[in-house]
């Protein structure tokens, strides 16, 4: 599955976006899964996936393109982005890869919401899109939300890419 991931999020970055490669000069870095964890990471030299409660590899599509969205963040003119957006900028390409490769719904089709398959802590989805309160995530910008966790300052950010797509 993250080879999958890996290979289409690849072909996304060139057909859609024009990038060679990962990191825009045709390379990348190594994904791992087997991480002993209820997570999955990119660290600055690689991305590490782990595993659910029910002790399965959280390897969906939109969870690898996400992490490795993070080194192609990192790997663009200004470093890793701050402020709370980082998370928000991974979604986007965790998104974006799961729309190019448009799998039927038995897999991990299309659509606004991150770690949907992957059910990390048996509640579904990590992140959504389209209504981020679902999740208690704020929908809208407001003075807090560079102070707020970074997977909930998302929010804003991603409720913005939704309405952005989808016109």
């Amino acid at each position: 599955d993250a080879l999958f991931a890996l290979q289409t999020e690849k072909k996304m970055l060139s057909q859609w976006l024009g990038r060679n490669g990962f990191d825009g000069n045709g390379g990348g870095w190594p994904v791992r899964v087997g991480l002993n964890d209820l997570n999955a990471f990119y660290d600055g030299s690689q991305v590490q996936i782990g595993h659910n409660q029910a002790n399965q590899w959280i390897s969906s599509i939109d969870v690898v393109a996400h992490e490795h969205g993070h080194g192609i963040d990192d790997h663009t003119p200004g470093g890793i982005s701050g402020g709370g957006t980082q998370e928000f900028v991974a979604d986007v390409f965790g998104t974006a890869t799961e729309w190019f490769a448009n799998e039927p719904s038995q897999f991990d089709g299309p659509d606004y919401t991150i770690g949907e398959r992957i059910n990390l802590v048996g509640n579904g989805p990590i992140r959504n899109m389209y209504n981020p309160s679902a999740l208690n995530h704020p929908n809208c910008y407001s003075s807090s939300i560079p102070g707020t966790e970074v997977h909930a300052a998302a929010g804003p950010g991603n409720h913005w890419f939704y309405l952005l797509s989808e016109g």
